[in-house]
């Protein structure tokens, strides 16, 4: 597994094995906010950077909003010479736009990045610390996601929100859950064959429609398109440790 995601990594992707098979409980897709999903451009000192998903939430304990993503998109993941430090990440990167996937003249910007202590790209140690997040000004009309209390278990659907490569279409990709703990989620998705180039960092939600993994990468294995996230237990934890400072 770990070589086909360092393999995978280089192409944006990051490939893996599924673990058995699960059948899913057949549930109706989720009805998301439009408007909370996001093509982001970084304005570094390398210059702009335009890589990955991007999307809202509101912090864990309410209040504010954040503009989340994955920290690999700032290194070579995401076209840069090499990876940004967290704690050097507000010195090079100054500001995210943020373009709506559902309306482009509706844009989100923010000059606040979070430092978050011990965020990294996913490497073969794991993918729990690949997470970036921008605070943003508070807007009560935004339309926002909200991260699940509830972690899915093996077999329980979930859905990619977002976008794929050259596509202007946005919508739900079903996926079955197939490895969940608090560090990790894998999801097989129903389409196959499917290459998700681009999805990094876009949203996984449940039933509910709340976010349960920002998805860190995926590949296709035996003809299955594969997806991994980063869960929303160590999402919370990574954001809490920001106000713990």
């Amino acid at each position: 597994m770990r070589t086909h995601i360092q393999l995978a990594a280089r192409m944006l992707l990051a490939g893996i094995t599924v673990f058995g098979s699960a059948v899913a409980t057949l549930r109706a897709d989720p009805s998301p906010p439009t408007n909370t999903v996001f093509r982001p451009t970084f304005a570094t000192k390398e210059g702009p950077v335009l890589a990955g998903t991007a999307f809202v939430c509101e912090w864990p304990d309410g209040g504010s909003h954040l503009l989340l993503t994955v920290h690999h998109l700032f290194g070579p993941l995401g076209g840069m010479e090499k990876e940004v430090p967290w704690d050097r990440l507000h010195e090079v990167v100054s500001r995210v736009t943020a373009q709506s996937m559902h309306d482009p003249s509706y844009k989100i910007t923010s000059r606040k990045v979070l430092r978050i202590p011990g965020a990294k790209a996913l490497d073969d140690a794991g993918w729990e610390h690949d997470i970036a997040a921008f605070e943003l000004e508070p807007n009560k009309a935004r339309p926002v996601l909200k991260l699940a209390r509830t972690q899915p278990k093996v077999g329980d659907r979930v859905w990619l929100f977002g976008q794929l490569p050259d596509s202007d279409v946005t919508k739900l990709y079903s996926a079955t859950v197939v490895a969940s703990d608090e560090k990790r989620l894998d999801y097989g998705f129903d389409q196959r064959a499917v290459r998700f180039r681009g999805t990094s960092g876009a949203p996984i939600l449940d039933a509910k429609g709340d976010v349960v993994a920002v998805n860190v990468g995926g590949g296709v294995e035996d003809g299955k398109s594969i997806g991994i996230g980063n869960p929303t237990p160590s999402v919370i934890a990574h954001l809490k440790s920001i106000k713990a400072k």
